[in-house]
């Protein structure tokens, strides 16, 4: 990623321009949030137009980079954070925001093609009520117990649920359901990506 480094090798056709008006600091970060964000929005979560996307952490570095990524794949937002991002989360285009110290997302009644959690500030296994049947959580930070739930509980979680909802799109697996897995980056279409960070 090359991000945190002083210096760093890479074939030219991996760069890209800084964009204008961007420091240096603001674009040695993107990197890394940038990534986060692509992978979970994109390459893992596949957002398909009109499918509701919750991202928890929606305010932070790779959150804000996830909301209008998820918008521009033509998904209905929700962003979760504190207070005081509220208003932010709702400039970079989310259609609903949530106050986390206020509302339990997974106890207010709406669901989710897709939950991308940044903040995992609970267990994984409390988001199976958010999903919508065949819907995909995507783990991407928070404490480590919680990423051991994902890797061991999650897959037999994930066996219980339906086929997945989204229309002309074809099951991701043999298992229908809901997809429980800690982002670990993979190949991507055009080359290879390294595993994701906790934010």
């Amino acid at each position: 990623m090359g991000g945190f480094a002083e210096s760093v090798c890479v074939p030219e056709t991996a760069l890209a321009p800084m964009p204008a008006g961007m420091t240096y600091e603001e674009a040695a970060a993107l990197p890394q949030a940038g990534a986060i964000a692509l992978q979970g929005i994109q390459d893992r979560g596949q957002v398909q137009p009109g499918q509701k996307v919750l991202i928890n952490g929606a305010g932070g570095r790779s959150g804000m980079y996830a909301i209008q990524l998820a918008k521009l794949n033509g998904a209905g937002v929700t962003g979760v954070d504190n207070a005081e991002r509220l208003g932010f989360m709702r400039s970079l285009g989310a259609d609903h925001v949530i106050d986390y110290t206020r509302d339990d997302f997974t106890s207010n009644g709406r669901t989710y093609h897709l939950i991308l959690d940044l903040a995992a500030h609970r267990p994984a296994s409390a988001c199976k009520g958010s999903l919508m049947p065949g819907g995909r959580y995507l783990y991407a930070g928070g404490p480590v117990a919680t990423l051991l739930q994902v890797v061991l509980i999650g897959p037999v979680i994930g066996r219980a649920g339906q086929e997945d909802p989204a229309p002309g799109r074809p099951a991701r697996c043999a298992a229908p359901g809901a997809h429980r897995r800690a982002l670990p980056g993979g190949k991507a279409r055009h080359g290879h990506r390294p595993p994701l960070p906790a934010e």
